[in-house]
């Protein structure tokens, strides 16, 4: 078949590819929720991370008639094409650097300008795009991000067509191939891309518009394109995540035996990483039944957080170590373990006989009592729930009533301790904008009410309220820095400071 006959077939099946296009996208969205860096300022300051590169496809681009001016005059119309477009990059804080790659077709013209039997465009270049997301710009909802961009390149033209309206008369056919030194020009690029940041960064799916143009000796050509893409960040499909136990196929003599997590011989309460001397590690026996350690070829141990983020890893290769011991630090600075809250530890141990023994454990962490600088103690607690933007317990479920009871029990009974000293009970909030005037106006607020709730719940069980001060900090003192969202549950807290008096 002919190459016209081929494009012909293409754009009339031009609907169908935007369709599977459309249907590749959003397939392609459906998967389980990291996001995008966006430090909300101008200049960028993240540290550079392998977790930022990023790849974008985009399947199907609907391509508008392309227009040829030349030497002021309409030379040529094509009618509508399509193409197809990807991008190699890195997010630093929200600014998207990329190398670009394009191919568009059109078919053959129509009307009176057809004097393009076909033109097929091959672009490459760099495209410089900003993220601007909710912390950015407050009154955007958390999943949509605007995404305007610039670029530019070298344009690769191929294209059958009449330089003139006499060279159309005279049936003078010219015919440009790529890589002819008059089929090269610079090409310019607008855009503007609506992302959708509602699923995964593995896949996050976009609709946009842009304008391209490019300038040779002959004269000027332009064409806008609708668009849809999907952005994915390739480090978060090797993000490890906790999975349940799964039955593995031995021979009787060789029963697995799953892990158990084990205190300290001289341990009496719960893990207390809090540096007091007192329960500061939690040892965990590897034993794997009749599974000899040198049997092992490579192993990792991780803990997760209670949001499905890795904590603390552990790893190697040959002979699996026996037992090991965790002192709660974590492998990142916002890493900071917290009371009163349950981590995950997952084993996995590929055998020297190519099967995976895995396993799962649970670790609870009892009230940690850290002592600051400055004298003061410190208790901090991600457990307490409350209704959403309120500091109430009307609308939380039962299970999370019965896990607020058993906290608040804990810490009254801990309280009561220390009682020569002050309690400062504060709240502490997330500020997802960034911004002050959140704060103020609503995170100082919330957190004050939900300190004094708290206040009320510790009086009722025996607490002195005269020793305590209820102080609402909103965000300003954030666990988790505003670029790790993975985090962000962190920053959702009550510390309690206790201030020992002369």
């Amino acid at each position: 078949m002919k190459i016209q006959k081929m494009l012909t077939s293409a754009f009339g099946n031009a609907g169908k590819i935007l369709a599977l296009g459309v249907l590749f996208t959003i397939l392609a969205g459906i998967s389980p929720i990291m996001a995008e860096a966006d430090n909300g300022k101008f200049l960028p300051d993240d540290p550079f991370g392998v977790e930022n590169f990023y790849v974008s496809i985009e399947p199907a681009k609907l391509q508008l008639p392309l227009t040829f001016l030349g030497l002021g005059d309409l030379n040529s119309v094509t009618p509508l094409g399509y193409g197809l477009a990807a991008e190699l990059g890195y997010n630093w804080s929200g600014w998207l650097m990329g190398a670009y790659g394009a191919w568009s077709t059109f078919g053959e013209g129509a009307g009176p300008f057809k004097r393009m039997q076909n033109f097929q465009n091959l672009s490459i270049g760099v495209h410089l795009s900003r993220v601007l997301s909710s912390r950015t710009i407050n009154s955007l909802p958390d999943w949509l991000e605007l995404v305007p961009n610039v670029g530019f390149g070298v344009n690769f033209i191929e294209s059958d067509y009449y330089p003139s309206e006499r060279a159309e008369k005279e049936g003078n056919l010219r015919h440009l191939k790529f890589g002819d030194d008059d089929g090269i020009a610079l090409y310019y690029n607008l855009g503007f891309h609506v992302a959708f940041d509602i699923f995964t960064d593995q896949f996050i799916p976009y609709v946009g518009a842009e304008y391209t143009v490019f300038v040779d000796e002959s004269g000027t050509a332009g064409f806008p394109a609708l668009l849809i893409g999907v952005r994915s960040y390739p480090a978060s499909f090797f993000k490890e995540k906790p999975v349940k136990k799964k039955p593995v196929k031995k021979e009787a003599k060789q029963q697995l035996v799953v892990p158990e997590v084990v205190e300290l011989e001289t341990a009496e309460e719960d893990f207390t990483p809090d540096g007091d001397g007192i329960n500061d590690e939690i040892v965990f026996n590897l034993d794997t039944g009749d599974i000899a350690p040198e049997d092992v070829n490579s192993w990792r141990f991780a803990i997760f957080d209670p949001a499905g983020n890795t904590f603390k890893t552990f790893e190697g290769t040959g002979k699996m170590p026996g037992v090991l011991k965790w002192d709660g630090s974590g492998d990142n600075a916002d890493d900071v373990i917290l009371s009163l809250t349950t981590y995950t530890a997952v084993l996995n141990a590929l055998l020297e006989n190519g099967e995976v023994f895995r396993s799962e454990s649970e670790i609870e962490t009892g009230l940690l009592v850290e002592r600051q600088p400055d004298g003061t103690l410190r208790i901090r607690v991600n457990s307490i729930f409350f209704d959403p933007n309120n500091a109430s317990f009307e609308k939380i479920t039962q299970a999370q009533r019965e896990v607020n009871e058993d906290t608040f029990d804990i810490l009254s009974k801990h309280l009561n301790k220390f009682t020569t000293y002050e309690i400062i009970v504060e709240g502490h909030a997330n500020n997802v904008s960034g911004t002050e005037e959140e704060d103020i106006n609503e995170l100082i607020p919330l957190s004050t009410e939900r300190a004094e709730k708290i206040v009320t719940e510790l009086s009722n069980r025996g607490v002195a309220r005269n020793r305590m001060t209820a102080v609402g900090k909103g965000g300003s003192q954030p666990l988790a820095s505003r670029e790790n969202r993975t985090q962000w549950w962190k920053n959702r807290r009550v510390e309690f400071v206790l201030v020992e008096q002369d």
